[in-house]
């Protein structure tokens, strides 16, 4: 596979001295990666990073050329009226590209927005207000509205944090799918792998101020408990990972 993201000796400070540093890896394309860490080690920054809205203080982050990003943030719901119906949603995501404005384009418009809808399993309540919609299907309009412009890179913050059990395990599973259906690359913020592991390529770990990126490619870390304290025994940089 071919390299999707690249960090070489990456640091970042946001003003208040360096967040975390030592960040080298590189994330091959069709992997699903978790990036954890505590309150405050720098999660939300990497994902800034990739998408091009922060520069790191030293060292050097890539993506792979001309690779089309989605993302979906955490706090979505903040930003949207509840009253504007779910597929409007994920048509903007469409006219987020400027020819997709002109009526001339608009049946390729509907065209990429009810392939979007399909991939997630939303068609069924795609007309419905945002506001009426379970936690579930909430995020699974933001996921098509972040996939309907052909992405390749899709890149989600804290996905799970606000659903209950049965829903986080839809959404895992619409996260599996994509991946095998479409070879997906996906960067997830996460604070609990519980739900994820199964479906986790590797992992980005930030810890006491370093970054470290941990591969699983068997079964050896399949259980959070058993990745942790693996991740116990390694060194990143000069430092202990404890």
């Amino acid at each position: 596979m071919s390299t999707c993201i690249s960090f070489h000796d990456v640091a970042i400070d946001r003003g208040s001295g360096i967040i975390w540093s030592e960040g080298s890896f590189n994330i091959e394309s069709g992997e699903v990666t978790a990036v954890i860490g505590s309150n405050g080690s720098g999660k939300t920054t990497l994902i800034e990073l990739v998408l091009g809205l922060l520069h790191p203080t030293s060292g050097k982050v890539a993506v792979q050329d001309n690779a089309r990003l989605g993302y979906v943030p955490q706090n979505y719901q903040i930003s949207i009226e509840m009253a504007v119906r779910a597929r409007d949603i994920v048509e903007l995501g469409a006219n987020g590209e400027k020819y997709f404005l002109s009526n001339a384009n608009s049946a390729r418009t509907k065209e990429l927005v009810d392939s979007a809808l399909e991939k997630v399993d939303a068609r069924s309540f795609a007309n419905k207000r945002f506001g009426e919609l379970s936690g579930g299907q909430k995020q699974r309009i933001m996921i098509a509205a972040a996939l309907v412009c052909d992405v390749q890179i899709l890149i989600l913050d804290e996905p799970l944090s606000a659903l209950d059990i049965n829903s986080a395990r839809g959404i895992v599973e619409l996260i599996k799918q994509l991946n095998a259906q479409n070879c997906m690359t996906t960067l997830i913020v996460a604070h609990d792998l519980g739900l994820l592991l199964p479906v986790l390529s590797s992992v980005i770990y930030l810890v006491d101020g370093h970054a470290h990126y941990q591969k699983l490619d068997d079964d050896e870390h399949k259980d959070f408990g058993d990745l942790l304290e693996h991740l116990k025994t390694l060194r990143v940089g000069d430092h202990d990972i404890s």
